[in-house]
């Protein structure tokens, strides 16, 4: 129902089993809260939402915690917290967590400044980026137009992402001498 586009069917199937302890439910219900899609937008509920499925292990929404408080999402933006939550998706192979916790270090937002550290993140998230887009690209021609849609949505949004990380790891790499390049490899 929700890859149909008929929300307010899959807040009606997800709300019991999120009410059941399912954190998949719970991450799409929280999610659905947070752009109101099928249900009233309620960031509160949503951070709730997110954060009960974190407690389950979810990485992604450990990253949706940690872009909550970074972005000051319908609560004070707390940059710590955030580095946290980050941090722990991160650890798990999430790349969009790989990102922005690469992106902390190289601002020096809510932790010092590290260029090696910021470096090695972006390119462990990089990664993710260049071959998942190679993966994405199979030639299948047999995909519903809705889901065609989102695909090439999320196609773009990967793209902008990798470009972005690109440009960051060609910014710092200019400021790093031959021991800080090595340290990255480490």
């Amino acid at each position: 129902a929700y890859l149909r586009g008929d929300y307010e069917t899959a807040a009606a199937e997800f709300t019991p089993l999120a009410e059941r302890g399912d954190h998949r439910a719970m991450y799409a219900l929280g999610a659905m809260y947070s752009e109101g899609q099928g249900v009233e937008k309620d960031l509160k509920k949503a951070f709730e939402l997110f954060t009960e499925a974190a407690k389950n292990g979810r990485a992604d929404a450990m990253f949706k915690l940690g872009l909550i408080y970074e972005e000051g999402i319908g609560i004070k933006p707390n940059l710590k917290k955030a580095l946290r939550f980050y941090q722990k998706s991160a650890k798990q192979g999430y790349p969009l967590s790989q990102y922005r916790f690469g992106l902390m270090y190289a601002n020096g937002s809510g932790i010092k400044r590290n260029p090696v550290a910021a470096y090695a993140w972006l390119v462990v998230a990089g990664h993710y980026f260049i071959y998942e887009v190679a993966a994405d690209i199979d030639g299948n021609n047999n995909i519903p137009e809705n889901k065609l849609r989102l695909l090439l949505f999320q196609q773009q949004e990967k793209d902008r992402i990798l470009n972005e990380i690109i440009s960051q790891l060609q910014t710092l790499k200019k400021d790093m001498n031959a021991d800080d390049i090595e340290k990255t490899r480490q």
